[in-house]
């Protein structure tokens, strides 16, 4: 799926109460662009199933990334843990 706003995008699984865990999508929007939760949602509504639309989004400037470009994903738990 393409978004032209959207430079790069990992996602993550974050604990629920009810659910159990939710989907929270960690955004890298290109150089000079703006974007909101409603719209990528809106997006998303009848591309993929609905479960798996994040329920969450969290707008960054970059993602962590091993030297060989690799996603750091525990990094990016350590963020929400730290935001919480």
């Amino acid at each position: 799926m393409y978004y032209p706003d959207i430079f790069e995008v990992a996602v993550v699984g974050v604990p629920d109460a009810v659910m159990g865990e939710e989907v929270l999508a960690f955004v890298m929007p290109r150089e000079g662009r703006k974007l909101d939760e409603e719209e990528l949602k809106n997006f998303c509504r009848g591309k993929m199933a609905g479960y798996k639309i994040p329920r969450y989004y969290r707008f960054v400037d970059n993602l962590p990334k091993t030297s060989s470009g690799k996603l750091m994903r525990k990094e990016l738990l350590n963020w929400i843990s730290k935001q919480s």
